[in-house]
């Protein structure tokens, strides 16, 4: 997705197009920081270079785009379609807010509109916009002539305030953004610089210096700007003390020839008329190194795809660990590719960024920040995370969660193990945010709990209210009438989920072997050419090939005709015909494939009847101890249901469900 900023950018080139915008006009014109524009820069490229656009970049003039009418339609074209949601009022009230928080005696209006590039009424447009907010937390935004503004209350409850704000207010690029522009440079300049200049100063050699650098080939990382920064400001603060460096005659020579000396050069010229002072030589030099040390490790960074492969296997495992499906949503990719890798570069300088909510988040969301610091220091290579960039990367996650609240499910149909499974699955495909908690038969659902915000659906009509009755497929209607449902209900506390322990040899059951052998091992194929019923096919295929007595395949078909009348047995609206059954009058688990060439009739979840030309019945004894094979079982069948000849025809993923489920009780010692 592009960022909202990003899209602005490309937009203000488009405007301005065929025309030089220097790095500072760009940045007034979005009301950010020139160290902001520059780093989306490198997006902005990305972005272009896909629609094989060139950003061209000139010495002293800037940046432009040069686009043909077709290229500009085509452009403006692409970022409507990829461009994520603009969140820069929410992106503002966080900073608004979190300033508040820094400056607990309050700061001036014109402080805090020059801090988010807006005028001082926006500023109070933010304040009044967010008054019942802060009313919920027991806060409120005074405004006195005396002391400015300044934002009042327990200091606990501020911690709270920003910490939801940030969670339920941003997506995550806006979260890094966030956290990039105030939390880190705000550290950095707390830590480092305080005392040397002025914040308006330090602003002044970032704008300064990002309309030098945009002259050079490569971009600097996040750390090296940061860095390249406060060197400037220490080389200024050297200067006025008459503080002089020394560098080597032979050194100098190397590097007079350079590009980077040139920026060098120029900067320093512009540094001097900006703060009135003269640069002895050798801090041009130094600054020169500074800019090819900045470049070598630009180089040297971890590859954009290898980050992107590791961020992925990062959010899978604390997907697994929490039992959540955080890959399911692609911003939370972005979010953390934007950023983990200027996390790495503050780590390897020993940049410690100061985050005021993180006792806030570890007790909001306990097992996640403990998570998400494991899985981190898992796979990237051991690293040490402080507390405060674990609270950041538990944002990131806690948004979605916050964003895309768990559900619990309870699904139920007439066995407990067939089509409520097909529909289990089709649910985990379709809804990120649903929690099967439980599948049931209708026997058990008279004597299983359900939560008070629990959805029950069913496959087949149930004796009790607030429950929904779907197709196991899920047709547009069902998933209407779940969206509906979803929007109604409250969400279950959500926290960690311990691993399973590992498996204990002594603990494995043989009569769960047994039975899983018996799927295996008892699987017949009847071929017929003879029209015949989905109830009678049923009747004549269990006296004929089936050890049942007679009077038992009488109660047996009786059973499933009374599931009959409700649903029929297709699955899908014209698939194979399903009859399945667990019951104490089976004894052991068999299953028989049928294939008619005459056509068996059947009828669908819309009591339509249908003609198919395949049946599979399914036997299952009432104390089955396979109860989840059979259910991935039926989950084979669904994803097969428009083409069940084609498995019947090449069973080898019916035989490699049996072999790997046998093989996996020995693993895992399941029981």
């Amino acid at each position: 997705m592009i960022s909202s900023r990003e899209k602005k950018i490309i937009n203000e080139l488009i405007y301005h197009n065929g025309t030089f915008m220097l790095i500072k006009e760009l940045a007034g014109k979005l009301g950010v920081s020139s160290r902001t524009v520059h780093r989306e820069l490198k997006n902005v490229r990305d972005t272009l270079r896909k629609l094989n656009i060139e950003l061209i970049s000139e010495y002293k003039k800037g940046v432009k785009l040069d686009l043909a009418q077709l290229e500009i339609e085509a452009l403006t074209k692409y970022i409507t379609e990829n461009a994520d949601k603009d969140l820069s009022g929410e992106e503002k009230k966080v900073a608004l807010v979190y300033n508040l928080l820094l400056n607990s005696e309050g700061l001036k209006k014109s402080a805090l509109a020059v801090e988010l590039g807006v005028s001082e009424h926006t500023v109070d447009e933010l304040i009044l916009q967010m008054e019942s907010q802060l009313k919920a937390f027991s806060l409120e935004i005074r405004k006195t002539r005396s002391i400015g503004v300044k934002l009042v209350g327990d200091a606990l409850s501020k911690q709270n305030f920003l910490a939801s704000m940030m969670i339920s207010e941003l997506n995550s690029n806006s979260i890094y953004s966030v956290i990039e522009n105030n939390f880190v440079f705000s550290s950095l300049v707390n830590n480092k610089v305080i005392g040397i200049l002025e914040a308006d100063n330090i602003f002044k050699v970032e704008r300064l210096l990002m309309d030098e650098l945009v002259v050079l080939p490569y971009t600097l990382t996040e750390n090296a700007y940061l860095n390249l920064t406060l060197h400037i400001v220490l080389a200024i603060d050297r200067t006025e003390h008459e503080q002089n460096v020394s560098i080597k005659t032979e050194l100098k020579e190397k590097l007079k020839n350079s590009r980077e000396f040139g920026v060098s050069r120029a900067l320093t010229d512009r540094l001097q008329n900006e703060f009135d002072i003269l640069f002895p030589e050798e801090e041009v030099y130094f600054i020169t190194m500074h800019l090819r040390g900045s470049k070598r490790k630009s180089q040297s960074t971890l590859g954009a795809d290898s980050l992107e492969n590791l961020i992925i296997s990062f959010i899978d495992q604390v997907s697994r660990e929490m039992d959540y499906p955080f890959y399911a949503y692609p911003e939370l990719k972005d979010g953390l590719i934007l950023h983990i890798e200027p996390m790495l570069h503050r780590m390897d300088s020993g940049i410690i960024t100061v985050n005021p909510l993180v006792e806030t988040i570890k007790d909001n969301y306990p097992g996640l920040f403990e998570v998400v610091g494991e899985k981190f220091r898992h796979y990237f290579n051991g690293r040490e995370l402080d507390e405060s960039e674990i609270g950041f990367l538990t944002i990131h996650f806690g948004g979605i969660l916050h964003a895309n609240p768990r559900i619990e499910v309870t699904t139920v149909c007439s066995s407990g193990i067939g089509t409520s499974r097909i529909l289990s699955n089709q649910l985990k495909t379709k809804f990120n945010n649903l929690y099967i908690r439980q599948e049931l038969s209708i026997s058990e659902l008279s004597e299983t709990e359900i939560h008070g915000s629990e959805l029950v659906l069913s496959t087949v009509p149930l004796d009790m209210d607030n429950y929904i009755l779907v197709s196991p497929l899920l047709d547009e209607h069902d998933e209407k009438k779940i969206t509906e449902a979803i929007s109604k209900i409250g969400s279950t506390t959500y926290d960690y989920s311990p691993s399973r322990p590992d498996a204990d040899i002594s603990q494995i059951n043989p009569d769960q072997v047994i039975q899983a052998s018996e799927l295996y091992l008892n699987r017949t194929y009847v071929h017929s050419a003879e029209a015949a019923e989905a109830i009678d096919s049923v009747n004549k295929v269990l006296k004929e090939h089936t050890s049942l007595d007679d009077n038992t395949v009488c109660d047996v078909t009786e059973q499933l005709g009374e599931r009959f009348k409700l649903t029929g047995s297709i699955i899908g609206e014209d698939g194979f015909s399903y009859p399945h059954i667990k019951s104490p009058l089976i004894r052991e688990h068999q299953l028989i494939f049928i294939h008619n060439e005459a056509g068996i009739t059947d009828k669908n979840y819309d009591d339509v009847k249908v003609t198919v030309h395949f049946q599979v019945i399914l036997l299952v004894p009432e104390n089955s101890l396979v109860t989840d094979l059979i259910s991935e079982f039926s989950v084979l069948l669904g994803e097969h249901h428009e083409n069940i000849g084609g498995l019947l025809d090449n069973p080898s993923p019916l035989d490699d469900l049996f072999k790997h489920y046998i093989k996996n009780i020995y693993v895992t010692g399941r029981k």
